[in-house]
């Protein structure tokens, strides 16, 4: 999974993730952030059973691995960051948040279309292609960028 923002949930146990029966999820470029968990616990992040092996690669995940709960975690945890996304209303990144140029270097398999959620060109059409979509990690796949649709952002 790619590109995600989970934010603001909560729930008794993974308030914004949630792993269970042997499950492998691979998250790139997604932020999980502000979610609450019942027990305090996994916050951010439950793996119910020591099978389950979730991986995330150049992700913000707020209190990173110390908000993780449930079992001990044996996944992957690589280029990850643990620092505020500064989300703007409607979950948008701006060009100042560190999540700019923090996804994965290399997108091309990540199947990005042309268009983002707000009909917006993503970053997979433009030539700077420095983390997800060309500069960001996570959904919706763009920055507040009114009439900067084609200023290169590394």
């Amino acid at each position: 999974m790619t590109n995600l923002t989970i934010v603001n949930n909560s729930s008794a146990m993974g308030g914004g993730y949630y792993c269970n029966e042997t499950a492998n999820p691979v998250l790139a470029n997604s932020i999980i952030w502000n979610n609450i968990a019942g027990d305090s616990l996994g916050s951010q992040v439950w793996v119910w059973d020591v099978f389950s092996k979730p991986e995330f690669y150049y992700c913000n995940i707020q209190g990173g691995l110390d908000w993780f709960g449930g079992s001990e975690f044996i996944g992957v945890y690589e280029n990850t960051l643990n620092l505020n996304p500064n989300l703007q209303e409607g979950w948008k990144i701006n060009i100042n948040s560190v999540c700019a140029n923090a996804g994965t270097p290399d997108t091309s398999g990540f199947n990005i279309p042309e268009f983002d959620f707000f009909g917006l060109t993503t970053y997979s059409a433009w030539t700077d292609r420095h983390g997800c979509n060309g500069s960001l990690v996570g959904w919706p796949n763009h920055f507040d960028r009114k009439g900067k649709e084609n200023e290169s952002f590394s």
